[in-house]
């Protein structure tokens, strides 16, 4: 254990370097955090950042990472970042996110129409609502997140931008 910890801290220590991070309390989930975030999306990071993931003893920040991470990520290296989660729930979790990030990029890509039926659409968490919401043009699909979305804020957020 004392090993995991050292190799934490000397990554973490080393993303702070990277990043331009001056004070960083390794010791510290929060701090860590602010570590994690500034590497995202640093190319000279990302492989320092996967061995965190790795090695991290805050199952939510671990997670969280890889969460964040996987907006950066092309969708075939997300498995790879998921299967850097300790335990299998995260790991789920994970590969959850990754599909509504697939149904997001698609939306948002305008290539493809979301294949979508009200049964799949009532299993989409509230992240994706709000992003489907936020980022649709489909007026079919607006229109049942005004009328079916799970939060006030899906809706109203559906709502207007069916006015647009």
């Amino acid at each position: 254990m004392a090993n995991v910890e050292s190799d934490l801290r000397a990554i973490v220590a080393e993303l702070a370097r990277l990043t331009g991070k001056q004070s960083v309390d390794v010791g510290d989930s929060h701090s860590r955090w602010g570590v994690y975030l500034a590497s995202i999306g640093s190319a000279d990071c990302t492989d320092l950042l996967f061995e965190a993931v790795h090695i991290e003893s805050d199952r939510a920040l671990a997670l969280s990472t890889v969460l964040r991470m996987f907006e950066e990520l092309p969708a075939e290296n997300r498995g790879d970042w998921s299967a850097q989660l300790r335990t299998e729930k995260d790991r789920n979790y994970a590969a959850i996110r990754a599909d509504e990030m697939a149904i997001l990029e698609s939306v948002k890509s305008g290539e493809a129409e979301v294949a979508w039926d009200e049964a799949r659409a009532v299993g989409w968490s509230d992240w994706l609502q709000t992003r489907l919401a936020g980022a649709s043009r489909d007026s079919r699909l607006l229109q049942w997140l005004t009328e079916h979305g799970r939060t006030k804020r899906i809706r109203r957020i559906a709502h207007d931008r069916l006015d647009i």
